[in-house]
């Protein structure tokens, strides 16, 4: 029996058959593979490299990156979201989209490796003018990668995305960490990042036979580019959002402040925004699929908004609790400066992992300018609190603006959706019960610490096997 199990897992993990919910489960097994791998990879090589470089390394980088995501975000053609939206992609589409995609990448190398000088003067740092003209060749590299990878998550085939992504992420977090242990400096960051795009346009066509040619027909340009032109907006907005605090920190705190404050940023939502960026990965397609049965709609999206609102309330708790030891224990003494902004963070990454799912279902029934309309009212609450907190507080300021703009928000928005697919009593329910176990538990958890019965992995065991507990309970005392 055991053996005849086994084999019926490994043919469900290669094979899940046509029905839409075996493919759901499907992909998000694969495509939670994908993140962990790759995220553990990526994770540990941070942790690495912030042991051998520094806070300023880490701005430096981040300098490079700022530039980067802005001609990304202000040149962003949503032709990626279009292609999955079409329910069918002729190979005219995809060499269009290719054609579209390369230009734009091409475009955005270019203008960065003339601007660098002048991006470096912007923040004060001259050091930045060549870390961001390598980094403007490496967006030559992902331009040129292979459009139909997209096929991977339009038909929700994460097991071939999984294999991609391993194969493209191990290079880049070897040689980053071999070029870091050499020469100690930004450097490591950058021919690690280099590695990464060459890598990623290597086996894009190695996974992918598909073989793209230049083409710009004007049918399908304005086809893909007229759904685009909202994914377009929001990206703009969103940008200002996400990166807004970043500019802000690294134009008037400076450079060693950015590194701690994006590594805090990066450490405290990545198990929430990794998880729900898989989840919204796996539920666009999804939603499109049951776009016009409401009644199916509205099941599906409680089932992703319940997991993703458990994942974020467990890992957001974790951080604020065990964030202190780490950072002191792993990274060092000298990001202590940043302990405050992760833990207000954590709670940010949590929001927003939820909103995330939210976005993702505005997009799969044509109403993209929702997310768009939310993204600009948040970016207006944002300025007027990073003029309040920023400078006065410093990076922990920056991370309040963030934390409190984002919810307040997404708190209305999420009642937008509430009235289009109706209210599902049963997952507030569970949610709800999730919430009071986990608050007595932190009473508990709190009360053997005074007597400091448990180290730091005693802890962290307990908590995790606490966590289990509280979720399988709640399960059954709702279904009473």
């Amino acid at each position: 029996m055991q053996d005849i199990s086994f084999s019926n897992i490994f043919q469900f993990l290669k094979n899940p058959g046509d029905s839409l919910s075996s493919k759901i489960i499907h992909g998000s097994i694969w495509t939670f593979a994908t993140q962990i791998f790759t995220r553990a990879l990526t994770f540990t090589r941070t942790i690495i490299l912030a042991r051998l470089l520094s806070p300023n390394d880490f701005g430096l980088m981040g300098i490079a990156f700022l530039a980067l995501s802005t001609l990304q975000t202000f040149s962003e053609t949503g032709v990626n979201a279009a292609l999955i939206y079409k329910k069918e992609n002729t190979k005219e589409e995809l060499d269009v989209a290719w054609t579209i995609r390369f230009l734009r990448s091409l475009l955005i190398g270019s203008i960065l490796f003339l601007s660098a000088p002048y991006i470096a003067s912007f923040f004060k740092n001259e050091q930045a003018t060549s870390i961001i003209r390598f980094i403007a060749l490496g967006q030559v590299f992902y331009g040129l990668s292979n459009i139909a990878i997209i096929r991977f998550q339009k038909e929700i085939e994460f097991h071939k995305y999984f294999l991609f992504s391993i194969c493209s992420t191990i290079p880049e977090v070897i040689i980053a960490i071999w070029a870091a242990i050499v020469f100690k400096s930004v450097w490591a960051l950058v021919i690690g990042y280099l590695a990464g795009a060459i890598a990623n346009c290597i086996f894009s066509y190695v996974f992918c036979p598909f073989k793209p040619r230049f083409s710009l027909s004007g049918i399908h340009v304005r086809g893909l580019l007229g759904y685009g032109k909202w994914i377009w907006a929001s990206t703009i907005i969103i940008f200002l959002i996400t990166q807004g605090d970043d500019i802000f920190v690294g134009k008037f705190l400076g450079a060693a402040a950015l590194g701690l404050y994006q590594l805090a940023y990066r450490i405290s939502n990545l198990p929430a925004t990794e998880i729900s960026h898989v989840i919204a990965r796996i539920a666009f397609p999804a939603y499109v699929k049951v776009r016009d049965d409401v009644e199916k709609l509205g099941r599906l999206y409680w089932n992703f908004f319940e997991n993703v609102f458990l994942f974020s309330l467990y890992t957001v708790v974790l951080i604020l609790l065990f964030s202190e030891h780490f950072v002191l224990t792993f990274l060092g003494s000298k990001w202590k400066p940043m302990i405050s902004s992760l833990k207000v963070l954590a709670i940010y990454g949590g929001i927003r992992s939820i909103g995330a799912t939210n976005g993702t279902f505005y997009n799969a029934i044509g109403k993209p300018h929702l997310d768009t309309l939310i993204a600009f009212f948040q970016l207006l609450l944002l300025v007027i609190l990073l003029s309040l907190l920023g400078i006065k507080y410093n990076i922990l300021g920056v991370s309040l603006s963030t934390t409190i703009s984002i919810f307040c928000v997404h708190f209305f928005a999420f009642f937008y959706i509430i009235k289009f697919v109706g209210f599902n009593y049963h997952s507030f329910k569970r949610i709800l019960l999730n919430v009071l176990f986990l608050l007595v538990f932190l009473f508990l958890f709190y009360f053997l610490n005074l007597f400091k019965f448990f180290g730091f992995f005693e802890n962290l065991i307990l908590y995790f096997m606490s966590v289990f507990s509280i979720y399988f309970l709640s399960k059954k005392i709702s279904k009473l």
